[in-house]
C-alpha cells in the first residue's frame, strides 16, 4: 500500500494558510472576510481550467477540488443559499462552538450585547443550550442574567466557511485522486 507523503513545500504552505486563517478568525474584519472570499473564488476558478488541462492523477485532484469546493461554497456562502441552507451545515455548528475560544472576547461581547434585546424574561437554559452561554469575566461591572443566544459574528462565519471551503476542497481533491489512482492500479493489474 502506498503511503501518503507530503512535501516540505506543501507543509509550509499549509502552516502559512492556517496561520492566516486563525489570524482572520481571531479578529474578524471586512478586510479579512473579503480576502478569504476572494481567495476561495480565485482557487476554485483556477481549479476548473487546471482540471481541463491536466492529465492523470493531477486532473483527478483538480476535478475533486473544484467539485467539492464549489458545492460547499454555494451552500455556505452564496447569498441565495446562505440564509436557507448555510446555517444548517454542520460546519456552522462547529464554527459556533469554536467562536468563544477563537474570537477575541471583547469583539464577541460587543456583538452579543449589541444583538441582545429579549422580548420577555429569559428562562433557564436547557442542557442543549449550555454551549450558547458566553463567559463573562468576574471583573465585568455589568451582567446579563439568563440565556443569551449565540449568534456568531457574520464576518467570523464568512471567514470560517471560506477556510472550511478550502479544506473540504483539498480533502475532496485528495479523495478523487485516490479513487483515480486505485482505479488505474486495478486496471493495470488485470490481464
Amino acid at each position: 500500500m502506498k503511503r501518503v507523503r507530503f512535501s516540505v513545500r506543501t507543509l509550509m504552505l499549509s502552516i502559512v494558510l492556517l496561520g492566516v486563517a486563525f489570524a482572520g478568525l481571531r479578529s474578524p474584519t471586512p478586510l479579512w472576510a473579503n480576502l478569504w472570499f476572494s481567495l476561495i473564488i480565485a482557487a476554485f476558478t483556477f481549479a476548473v481550467p487546471a482540471a481541463v488541462y491536466r492529465r492523470g492523477e493531477q486532473r483527478a485532484f483538480w476535478v475533486g477540488f473544484a467539485t467539492f469546493g464549489w458545492v460547499y461554497f454555494v451552500l455556505a456562502l452564496a447569498p441565495w443559499f446562505q440564509t436557507a441552507i448555510g446555517f444548517q451545515l454542520f460546519t456552522t455548528t462547529i464554527l459556533d462552538l469554536l467562536a468563544p475560544h477563537i474570537v477575541q472576547k471583547e469583539y464577541l461581547l460587543r456583538n452579543y450585547v449589541g444583538s441582545f434585546n429579549p422580548p420577555f424574561d429569559p428562562e433557564a437554559p436547557s442542557p442543549w443550550q449550555h454551549w450558547n452561554l458566553p463567559e463573562f469575566p468576574p471583573e465585568t461591572p455589568w451582567r446579563i442574567v439568563g440565556y443569551v443566544t449565540l449568534i456568531s459574528p457574520g464576518l467570523y462565519l464568512r471567514i470560517g466557511h471560506a477556510v472550511f471551503a478550502i479544506t473540504i476542497a483539498l480533502v475532496g481533491g485528495g479523495a478523487v485522486r485516490y479513487l483515480a489512482t486505485t482505479r488505474a492500479r486495478e486496471s493495470s493489474t488485470q490481464p
